[in-house]
C-alpha cells in the first residue's frame, strides 16, 4: 500500500506538470500565431506604403517629406500608424539596402511592431519586434489613350479608321451614351477600354468590349509645370523650297515648314507661341525633342521622325500644348514616319488622319478628346521608355 500511495504521488506530480507543459504550448502557440498575424498585416501595410510613396513621387517633385508623409498615411490606413500601438514606419528614398540600394527613384518602406506576448514572459521577453520590408518604383504603365472631356464624344474613329493598340488601356471621362464612336468601316482593338458613359460601334468592329459606367481617369500629367515662356522670342520663320533647315532650341513665333527638303530639330525644348506648320513633303526629324506650343499645331508633312527625351525634365514629352489652349491639333505623318513620345493638350482635340500603315507610332496621348481617320497603329509609348512619365507604381522587393 506504501508502494501504492507513493505512485500516486508521482502520478500527481507528473500530471502536474504535464499541465504546466501543455499551457506552456498553448501560450507558446498563441505567442506564434500572433506574430504572424501581425507578420501579414504588416507585410500588407508596408506594400501599400510603398506603392503610395511611389505614385506621389512625380508630385512631390521627389520631395522627401511629401513622400514619407504619403508612405506613413497609406500605412495608417492599414492598421499601422507611425508612433502608436509600439508602430514604426521608416521611408528611405532611395533604399538602404538590396538591388535598389541608393536610387532616389525607388522607395523603401519598413514597418514595425513591438507584438506583446503571453508564454515568452516567462522568459523575460514581453513583446516580440516584428516587421516587413517593401520596395515599389514608379515605371510604365499601360494606359496610353486618356479622353479627358467629361460630355460628348471623347474618342472618334470615322472614315474607315483602323486603330490597333493591342497594348494599350484606354480611358473615356465623357458621361455621353456615344462617348466613344466606332463610324461604319471602322474598327478599333485595344487591351482594355474603360468609358464614364457609353459606347457606340458595332460589336465586330470594338474589342475588347468596352467596360463601361467606370470612374472617371484622372489626368495622369496633371503635376507637370508648363515651360515658362521668355518675355521675347524669335520671328517668324517661314521655310519653303528644296533647302536643307536646321533648328536649334529656342522660343520662336511661328515655325512654318512648307519646303521638299529637310528640316532637322537638335535636342531640345521648342516655345512655340504661334503656330507650328510641318506641311512640307520632304523629311522632318527631331531626337529628344519637346515642343511646347500657346498657339496651334498642324503637322500633316510627308514624313515625320520625331522623338521625345528619355530623361530630365521633359522626359517623354514631345509635345505639350498650354492647359489654357482649346485649339485643335492635327498629325498626318507619311507610311515611313516614326513619332515616340507623349503628346498632352488636356484642353484640346487630338487628330490623326490619313494612312499611315507603314508609320511606327510608340505614343501616349492625353488630350480633351481624340479622333481617327485613316489606319493607325499604335504602340505604348512606355513599351520603349521604361520611365515614361504616364506610369504606374509597383513593387520590386
Amino acid at each position: 500500500m506504501k508502494f501504492l500511495r507513493q505512485n500516486d504521488g508521482n502520478i500527481l506530480i507528473l500530471s502536474s506538470l504535464s499541465i504546466m507543459i501543455m499551457f506552456g504550448f498553448v501560450g507558446l502557440a498563441n505567442d506564434i500565431g500572433m506574430v504572424l498575424w501581425n507578420k501579414g498585416n504588416i507585410q500588407k501595410a508596408a506594400d501599400c506604403a510603398a506603392v503610395a510613396a511611389s505614385a506621389e513621387m512625380n508630385y512631390a517633385a521627389i520631395d522627401n517629406t511629401t513622400i514619407a508623409a504619403a508612405a506613413k498615411k497609406a500605412a495608417a490606413q492599414n492598421g499601422f500608424t507611425d508612433g502608436h500601438d509600439g508602430v514604426t514606419v521608416t521611408v528611405n528614398n532611395g533604399p538602404m539596402s538590396g538591388p535598389h540600394a541608393g536610387n532616389p527613384q525607388y522607395v523603401e518602406v519598413i514597418v514595425q511592431r513591438a507584438v506583446p506576448t503571453i508564454f515568452l514572459r516567462v522568459f523575460r521577453m514581453d513583446t516580440l519586434s516584428v516587421g516587413a520590408r517593401a520596395v515599389s518604383g514608379f515605371g510604365g504603365g499601360q494606359g496610353c489613350v486618356f479622353a479627358l472631356g467629361t460630355s460628348g464624344t471623347d474618342i472618334a474613329l470615322s472614315g474607315g479608321a483602323i486603330v490597333e493598340s493591342t497594348k494599350c488601356q484606354i480611358f473615356d471621362n465623357s458621361s455621353y451614351s456615344k462617348a466613344l464612336t466606332v463610324s461604319t468601316g471602322a474598327s478599333l482593338s485595344a487591351k482594355q477600354i474603360g468609358i464614364v458613359g457609353g459606347y457606340s460601334a458595332n460589336p465586330s468592329s470594338i474589342s475588347p468590349t468596352p467596360v463601361t459606367g467606370i470612374t472617371a481617369a484622372s489626368d495622369p500629367l496633371a503635376y507637370l509645370q508648363e515651360p515658362v515662356v521668355p518675355s521675347s522670342c524669335n520671328g517668324n520663320l517661314n521655310l519653303n523650297g528644296s533647302s536643307n533647315y536646321t533648328l536649334t532650341p529656342g522660343c520662336y513665333s511661328n515655325v512654318s515648314y512648307t519646303g521638299g527638303g529637310s528640316l532637322t530639330f537638335t535636342p531640345g525644348l521648342y516655345i512655340i507661341t504661334g503656330n507650328l506648320n510641318l506641311n512640307g513633303s520632304g523629311v522632318v526629324t527631331g531626337n529628344a525633342v519637346t515642343f511646347y506650343i500657346t498657339g496651334s499645331v498642324s503637322a500633316t508633312n510627308g514624313i515625320l521622325k520625331l522623338s521625345a527625351p528619355t530623361s530630365g525634365t521633359h522626359n517623354g514629352i514631345l509635345l505639350f500644348q498650354s492647359r489654357s489652349n482649346s485649339t485643335n491639333i492635327s498629325f498626318s505623318g507619311g507610311g515611313s514616319s516614326v513619332l515616340e513620345g507623349i503628346f498632352y493638350a488636356p484642353a484640346a482635340n487630338l487628330s490623326f488622319t490619313g494612312s499611315n500603315s507603314g508609320a511606327q507610332y510608340y505614343i501616349s496621348l492625353v488630350a480633351k478628346s481624340v479622333s481617327f481617320s485613316g489606319q493607325s497603329s499604335l504602340e505604348n509609348y512606355s513599351l520603349i521608355n521604361g520611365t515614361s512619365p504616364i506610369g504606374a507604381a509597383k513593387l520590386v522587393e
